[in-house]
């Protein structure tokens, strides 16, 4: 495929797509290659916000790397009887 059809096919795109679909190419194309800048829905900030709110608070339970994987490793062989 040449650049110009390339160019024409991308437009096309974008001019189809819903704007979840326009949110998550731009975010690719701004991060695209540096890795620096992420971007994250405000839903998933609200989230994010809420666990870090519980966690400066005492609030939400914290483990170990140990407890952690204790606990993995329990559920994993729970579901293999």
């Amino acid at each position: 495929m040449n650049y110009t059809k390339a160019k024409e096919k991308l437009h096309s795109y974008i001019d189809q797509a819903g704007e979840d679909k326009i949110i998550e190419l731009l975010s690719f194309l701004e991060t695209s290659g540096t890795g620096d800048d992420v971007f994250y829905g405000d839903a998933t900030l609200n989230v994010l916000r809420e666990r870090s709110a519980e966690y400066k608070s005492g609030s939400s339970p914290t483990y170990t790397l140990e407890e952690s994987m204790e606990r993995i490793n329990s559920q994993r062989w729970a579901a293999y009887p």
